[in-house]
């Protein structure tokens, strides 16, 4: 019986830490995140994200579960007492985050084990592999500029690239796996939190093609300062090897700098005297047109998608295309038929009312952006906001700046969230907004009954950075 009971135990236990499971896995699997959270009891039970249930996950759950069978079967086994058993029983559930911490220190080496195995099998992958590897860095714009960059070159190569915003060493490997002996070119997206992230990145893909997307204050928490963020993003040009060429954002400030400092083969985009170039941009319901020039050839192009950006974002990924062969008038051809990436500026017709989706952009010059398409509109807009998030001392600043920014382009604001609630706040009571057209929502069934309150016919609901559950 004492097995039986062990078990009853244990599954009950591992239904009651379902939450903090999943804040385990939205903390990046970082113990010491876990530890606070779980002091300062910020744990979100409803929520829009779910358990991913991934290998590293099953294995965590595992070694917790026995850690938990193991020693609640012990105290059935020695104490007979039911009045004992039930304390014993009750003082281990109160220090069940010990035995949390303990299947982490347990799991830690083979975890370890198991993504050096993968990383050096993927190297050699990647270092037998005979075609093109292009690896894309910056603060924003990787996930776009790759997205871009594989559609141009669709028709011509065949082109592998990694899954949505797979950036870690562990999202190479599942690039790798997925189709690299058949591609051409494999074109991969490198983040970074910590200095040091790219030079991992860059001497396990080897590229012949870097790009460097716009540089800021992505992630600042983290980094600690813009200069150490952008010493991390110039690993990219330090670790490229023999001939391999860069191709920079010349329109963004920090970008432009590290191409001037960068002595390597390298080419300038988004830039007068760059090798491409993009101007007149017009904007309508149906997405933008503008001017581009890649080398000695101009051109009118159209597009589906929404924001100035996103003409960086085309410029960028054609001048790299064209150096690749696809012809300038096949370029041309290719954006007209680019689909906006699902939730970056998305704009879905819901009839009798518009939808712009930006829910997946977190960083500064995206946000502003989303605010001035949603100014293009007429009619009740509605911006629906968690901030900006990972922005370090200069959080609250940078907030109080997005709600007078907010004020600008909007009728109404839903504010998410408590994390930046108050600095949005002030920065839309500085310009007068109207304090009965600001409503507040911490979670999404709040954030629904809200829109159905203050949406009509005509509105324009423009949704910002969505924040994961372990923002509050």
């Amino acid at each position: 019986m004492s097995v039986l009971y062990a078990l009853i135990f244990a599954i009950i236990i591992l239904i009651l830490y379902y939450p903090y499971f999943k804040q385990y896995q939205l903390e990046g699997y970082i113990i010491t995140e876990f530890a606070q959270n779980f002091l300062f009891y910020k744990y979100s039970f409803k929520g829009k994200n779910r358990l991913i249930f991934t290998k590293r996950m099953i294995r965590f759950i595992g070694i917790f579960a026995f850690l938990l069978f193991t020693i609640s079967h012990i105290v059935f086994i020695f104490e007979h007492s039911v009045w004992m058993i039930l304390f014993y029983l009750l003082l281990f559930g109160i220090l069940s985050p010990i035995v949390f911490i303990l299947a982490h220190i347990f799991i830690y080496p083979i975890e370890v084990f198991i993504k050096k195995f993968y990383i050096a099998r993927t190297k050699k992958k990647l270092h037998d592999f005979k075609g093109i590897k292009i690896a894309i860095t910056g603060s924003y714009g990787k996930t776009t500029v790759k997205n871009i960059l594989t559609h141009l070159l669709g028709k011509k190569f065949k082109v592998i690239a990694s899954p949505k915003n797979y950036n870690t060493p562990m999202g190479v490997c599942k690039t790798v796996s997925c189709g690299l002996d058949e591609a051409q070119i494999a074109i991969f997206e490198m983040g970074a939190r910590n200095e040091g992230d790219i030079k991992e990145l860059m001497e396990l893909i080897d590229p012949d093609i870097g790009v460097m997307t716009s540089i800021g204050e992505q992630h600042l928490e983290s980094f600690g300062s813009l200069t150490n963020i952008i010493r991390t993003k110039n690993e990219l040009v330090k670790y490229m090897q023999g001939q391999g060429k860069i191709f920079f954002d010349g329109e963004n400030e920090n970008s432009f700098e590290l191409y001037k400092k960068c002595s390597k083969n390298k080419a300038l985009t988004c830039n007068e005297k760059g090798m491409s170039f993009y101007s007149d941009v017009r904007y309508s319901q149906r997405g933008m047109t503008f001017t581009m020039r890649i080398n000695d050839k101009t051109e009118q192009v159209q597009t589906k998608l929404l924001g100035k950006f996103n003409c960086k974002n085309i410029v960028i990924a054609a001048s790299v295309a064209r150096y690749l062969g696809v012809s300038f008038e096949d370029i041309v051809d290719r954006i007209k038929t680019l689909e906006p990436v699902k939730n970056r500026l998305e704009l879905i017709d819901m009839k009798s009312f518009m939808i712009i989706d930006d829910s997946y952009n977190a960083n500064e010059e995206g946000v502003k952006e989303s605010l001035n398409v949603l100014s293009r509109f007429s009619g009740r807009k509605i911006v629906i906001t968690s901030g900006l998030v990972e922005m370090g001392s200069i959080q609250y600043e940078k907030n109080y700046i997005l709600g007078k920014e907010i004020s600008k382009s909007a009728n109404m604001v839903v504010i998410m969230n408590e994390t930046n609630k108050n600095a949005i706040l002030a920065g839309l009571k500085e310009t007068g907004f109207p304090q009965d057209k600001i409503f507040y929502a911490n979670t999404r069934e709040e954030e629904i009954e809200i829109i159905k309150k203050i949406n009509c016919p005509g509105s324009v609901i423009l949704f910002q950075n969505d924040l994961p559950d372990n923002y509050k």
